[in-house]
């Protein structure tokens, strides 16, 4: 399963706060994709993973899911595990 994820934080650099706001490519695979069909778009959710080339001798990445998990409070409330 093909999907984007779109993080936002706020962090310290250099004394210097810092607003990080991205769209990252991601695949899911296996129990995890089947898990994941169903969730509602805008869940929050803490991923981990693995960053891969997103094709042989690309310099574009892309995040590999190996686990995931509904944050509490998100859309859905059964959590996700891979």
């Amino acid at each position: 399963m093909e999907l984007l994820l779109v993080h936002e934080s706020e962090v310290v650099e250099a004394g210097h706060p810092r607003r990080v706001e991205l769209t990252i490519s991601a695949v899911a695979l296996g129990d995890l994709a089947l898990l994941l069909a169903d969730t509602p778009l805008g869940t929050e959710m803490q991923v981990q993973g693995f960053l891969a080339p997103a094709r042989k001798d690309s310099v574009k990445v892309k995040l590999h899911l190996q686990q995931a998990r509904r944050i509490a409070g998100s859309m859905g409330r059964d959590p996700l595990v891979g």
